[in-house]
């Protein structure tokens, strides 16, 4: 899991620093920027390469908790259901829960928060590079989708939909982990 935090840690960090760059080549006076810090407050680049380095250093320790801080819980069950139910509620038959109730365990939902939200702000970042990428080669498609896209934010978008996916895949993953033959001598 550490060389999965590594690699993420890589990822991220070039994507930062190619935003940023891409933010330089396209608009060097920050007209085009969409950041609330530039745009609506007027703070120049010193507040947009701060807010990145923080935004980084947050993805930073949201992959850590997810990829090496957390340990997957290993229980004796047959469904994905039951892994939830007893992972949230220490009681397989009560997956219904879900919808009403608190978690008695919140350890669980920390780390998928860290996965998801470390996720989709890793898609999010790239989905705004791939946007300066298509503004510099005059790319007419990317306005094109943007326009049905509520007030043209596609990092939005993709943020919302990757996390929302996530959030199961996550479950599937830990379920998957807890219940391969390999880890069943855990027991």
């Amino acid at each position: 899991m550490k060389i999965k935090f590594w690699v993420l840690v890589a990822i991220v960090a070039a994507l930062v620093s190619a935003d940023v760059i891409s933010t330089y080549i396209n608009t060097p006076d920050l007209a085009l920027e969409v950041n609330p810090l530039v745009a609506e407050l007027g703070l120049g680049w010193v507040a947009l390469l701060v807010a990145n380095a923080i935004s980084l250093g947050l993805q930073i320790c949201l992959f850590y908790y997810a990829c090496v801080k957390y340990k997957t819980r290993f229980f004796d069950v047959n469904t994905e259901r039951e892994y939830v139910s007893q992972l949230l509620y220490n009681r397989p038959d009560k997956f219904k829960w879900c919808f009403y109730k608190t978690p008695k365990n919140w350890q669980p939902i920390y780390a998928m928060f860290a996965y998801c939200l470390s996720g989709s702000l890793l898609a999010s970042r790239a989905s705004v590079v791939l946007g300066w990428v298509a503004y510099s080669l005059n790319f007419q498609g990317f306005e094109v989708i943007a326009r049905f896209i509520p007030f043209g934010r596609l990092d939005v978008i993709v943020t919302l939909i990757t996390f929302i996916v996530l959030i199961f895949a996550w479950f599937k993953k830990e379920y998957r982990k807890s219940n391969h033959p390999k880890n069943q001598q855990n027991f």
